[in-house]
């Protein structure tokens, strides 16, 4: 693999997490392709994009030629099909398992075969949701944290039908946008999640038991 494995990045979901995953891609030199459900959520990111685009150059934060760069390498779509040659893709649509494996079916249509499908699931397991195709040896989770642009891990989730070359893609990826990869085997996926849960428990017991109030 190159130092840089990925150009061009896919992400579809226009929620919270795809927003966040979107802007702190932005802040990197990727060619983006945003894909949304509906026009109107499409209209408000756009206007939102490039009133932040426009702030950003006026404030000399970004020059003329990288404003330029950016307005040029990001397209913000309702079709499935402008992600055809994307080298990577990131879901981060709603937590629903048979809406994930829908979408990733749809996907494998039409995008090229050697791109990579990444989940950006906390609670599926990515063997769950991957297509039955050829797809599964370039397939596996990528957890971004909220907020991405703050929080400096993210989890990589391989299933067994995985690549190492997918893997080290992911990894390089991940360092490359400054973030530190916990590459995890899918048994062990979800491990902050899983040691949040665990703290959580004892303060559950103790307000069901009446000693602390949740004040």
């Amino acid at each position: 693999m190159t130092n840089k494995p990925f150009q061009k990045i896919g992400i579809v979901g226009s929620g919270r997490m795809g927003e966040d995953i979107f802007y702190h891609l932005n802040d990197f030199e990727y060619s983006l392709v945003w894909v949304f459900r509906r026009q109107d959520i499409r209209g408000k990111a756009v206007e939102k994009f490039n009133k932040k685009m426009r702030r950003m150059h006026k404030a000399g934060a970004l020059d003329d030629k990288t404003l330029k760069q950016k307005n040029e390498n990001t397209l913000m779509t309702l079709n499935q099909e402008d992600l055809s040659d994307c080298d990577l893709i990131i879901e981060a649509i709603v937590e629903d398992a048979e809406i994930k494996s829908g979408l990733f079916r749809s996907l494998d249509q039409v995008v090229n075969r050697d791109c990579v499908f990444v989940s950006n699931s906390s609670s599926i397991k990515p063997s769950r949701i991957c297509p039955n195709s050829e797809r599964r040896r370039r397939f596996a989770g990528l957890h971004f944290f909220f907020p991405a642009r703050f929080n400096g891990l993210i989890e990589i989730n391989g299933t067994n039908a995985c690549s190492y070359q997918t893997i080290d893609a992911l990894k390089t990826f991940a360092e490359a946008i400054e973030k530190k990869p916990l590459v995890l085997s899918e048994e062990g996926t979800f491990i902050l999640n899983k040691i949040i849960v665990y703290s959580q428990a004892p303060a559950f017991w103790t307000l069901k038991e009446k000693v602390l109030s949740i004040k």
